[in-house]
C-alpha cells in the first residue's frame, strides 16, 4: 500500500528529529533555547510557501472562512510544537516522545465528532492499551528504586498530542475539497505569522534568536535549519499521507516512531556513546522500554486489526 511506505518516512524522520531538537536543547547556552527553536522552525516554514504557491494552483481558491481556519490551524501547529519542546527539554526523550502515540487515539475521538469516524471494539481495545504503554513510559525508575512519575511532561506531551490530532483532521478537513498545496500554503502563512508575533511580542525568544545570528553561530543555525528541514519533511509526508488513508489509520503508524527512535539510539550508543548520554539516552531498563514500546506497536495493529 503506497500510503503505508509515505506515511513509515514520518515516524522515522520525525524520531530523528527529535534527538536533533534535544541536542538543541541540551546546549541552549549556544543554541538558543526553545524561543530559538521555535523561532527558527517558524520562519524556515516561510521557505514552502514559494513552493505550495507554485504547485497549489489557484490558492485564492479558499473562502475567507477556510483561510483564517488555516492560518489558525498553522498557529496551532506552532503551539503544538511548543508543548512538545517543553517536555523533552528536561525528560529522557525515549520516556516522552512515546506519549505521543496517543494521537492516533485522539484521532478517532475527533473522526468520530469532526468526519463521523466510528469506534469498533479493536479500535477502543488498542487505544487503551496505547495510552496505558504511554503512561507506563513516562515513569522513571531511579537507582534507589524510587518511581517518578512526571506529570508536568507526562500532560505536555499529551496536549501536544491532542494539538497535533486537531490540525491533522482541520488539514484533512479543508485539503479534500482544496487541494494538498493550496492548504499546506495557508497553513505555513499561518506558521510564519505567528512566528513574528512571537518575536515581536516575547523578548526571551527573540534574544534567544537574534543572539544565535549576532554572533555567527554558522554551525548552530545549520543545524537549526537541518533540523528544520527533517521535522517539515516529516510533517509534510504525514499530511499528504492522510489525504490517501483514513486519517486515524495513518496516525496509528506513528506507533512505530519510538521504534524508530529507541533503534537511533542504540546505533548511537554504539557509534557515539558520549554523545549519546548528552541527550539523556537512558541504558537503564532498556530491555522494558523497548518491551513496552512493542506493546504499543501490537495496540496500534490490533486497531486495525
Amino acid at each position: 500500500m503506497p500510503w503505508l511506505v509515505v506515511a513509515l518516512f514520518a515516524p522515522a524522520l520525525s524520531a530523528f528529529g527529535s534527538y536533533l531538537d534535544k541536542y538543541l536543547l541540551v546546549h541552549q547556552k549556544r543554541t538558543g533555547g526553545i524561543g530559538s527553536v521555535i523561532l527558527f522552525s517558524c520562519f524556515f516554514g516561510v521557505l514552502i510557501l514559494p513552493v505550495a504557491f507554485l504547485l497549489g494552483g489557484n490558492i485564492f481558491s479558499v473562502t475567507l472562512l477556510e483561510a483564517i481556519i488555516l492560518i489558525a490551524n498553522g498557529c496551532l501547529t506552532v503551539a503544538t510544537l511548543a508543548a512538545y519542546l517543553y517536555a523533552i527539554r528536561d525528560s529522557n526523550i525515549v520516556s516522552v516522545v512515546p506519549i505521543l502515540q496517543t494521537i492516533p487515539v485522539f484521532g478517532f475521538v475527533l473522526g468520530y465528532f469532526v468526519l463521523g469516524e466510528t469506534l469498533g471494539l479493536y479500535q477502543i481495545v488498542g487505544s487503551v492499551i496505547i495510552i496505558l504503554c504511554a503512561i507506563l513510559l513516562s515513569f522513571e525508575i531511579e537507582e534507589n528504586i524510587k518511581v517518578r512519575f512526571r506529570k508536568r511532561d507526562f500532560f505536555l506531551a499529551l496536549l501536544s498530542s491532542f494539538l497535533f490530532a486537531v490540525s491533522g483532521v482541520v488539514f484533512k478537513a479543508i485539503a479534500i475539497d482544496r487541494g494538498y498545496w493550496v492548504t499546506q500554503f495557508w497553513e505555513y502563512l499561518g506558521i510564519g505569522l505567528i512566528g513574528v508575533i512571537l518575536f515581536l511580542l516575547l523578548a526571551s525568544y527573540r534574544h534567544s534568536f537574534l543572539s544565535v545570528l549576532r554572533n555567527r553561530r554558522i554551525g548552530v543555525v545549520g543545524l537549526n535549519f537541518s533540523t528544520e528541514a527533517v521535522m517539515v519533511s516529516s510533517d509534510l509526508l504525514l499530511n499528504f499521507a492522510t489525504l490517501l488513508a483514513p486519517i486515524a489509520l495513518v496516525y496509528s503508524v506513528n506507533a512505530f516512531q519510538p521504534a524508530f527512535l529507541v533503534g537511533y539510539g542504540l546505533i548511537g550508543l554504539l557509534l557515539a556513546p558520549r554523545f549519546m548520554n548528552q541527550l539523556a539516552f537512558v541504558r537503564r531498563h532498556i530491555v522494558i522500554k523497548i518491551l513496552t514500546i512493542a506493546i504499543m506497536i501490537i495496540g496500534a495493529l490490533i486497531i486495525y486489526s
